[in-house]
């Protein structure tokens, strides 16, 4: 049987370079700057990259995510309030627990759920969010067709795509208010002496979309 983790570690985690995702993640904590009192939830929080970025701005922090080992690097990292669980799980018991946060978190998460499962995170989002707080998710840009026809498969935990006019009304459709929409240009793919030479047949294959951002990024706003 294939060990999905072990596959996940040689064939993707590699390219997800610490330093690399926070210089890119330490501009979206300005989204979270202003807003009402509160923790800012990371959803699917990892090691802890975008936590520790909150701290450093001196905004409140929390996080859940489903792999344990995950879980305890951000206590070492001196983050309590982190949670081992299903993150679908851990919305809805605080949505009935009355929990309000500042701020939502979501990166490189709702791609690897179904339709159905998309709608009640973006809802169960929404419940959780105080007046005036935001909801921030980012997700592979499937409009770079480099991402589509081969990026965003590298990791066989994908499920389906969401472009962002799809984000935008999940967004609406949860009574939210979307203030940014874009395609993050910082994770453009770039070209150097060592790949120039693939670049006119990429651009024949892909055309000039190879050029737009490979992540997108959607704020929302209750």
């Amino acid at each position: 049987m294939v060990d999905s983790q072990a596959l996940l570690g040689s064939v993707l985690y590699k390219f997800a370079n610490a330093d690399f995702v926070q210089s890119l993640q330490k501009d979206y904590v300005k989204f979270f700057k202003k807003g009402p009192p509160g923790k800012v939830l990371d959803l699917g929080c990892g090691r802890g990259l975008f936590l520790k970025l909150l701290r450093d701005a001196g905004l409140e922090a929390a996080g859940v995510d489903g792999h344990a080992e995950s879980v305890e690097l951000c206590r070492k990292e001196g983050f309590g309030d982190v949670e081992v669980g299903d993150v679908l799980e851990y919305i809805e018991k605080h949505v009935k627990a009355g929990t309000k946060y500042r701020g939502i978190f979501c990166s490189h998460l709702i791609e690897h759920l179904d339709g159905d499962t998309a709608l009640r995170l973006v809802a169960g989002c929404a419940n959780l969010l105080a007046p005036g707080g935001r909801l921030v998710i980012v997700t592979p840009n499937v409009a770079n067709l480099l991402v589509w026809t081969h990026v965003f498969w590298l990791d066989p935990t994908h499920v389906r795509p969401y472009p962002r006019a799809l984000l935008e009304a999940l967004m609406r459709a949860a009574d939210l208010r979307v203030v940014k929409s874009f395609d993050d240009w910082r994770t453009r793919r770039k070209y150097g002496l060592a790949t120039l030479v693939r670049l006119p047949l990429s651009l024949l294959r892909n055309g000039t979309s190879i050029f737009s951002g490979m992540d997108s990024l959607v704020v929302a706003e209750r």
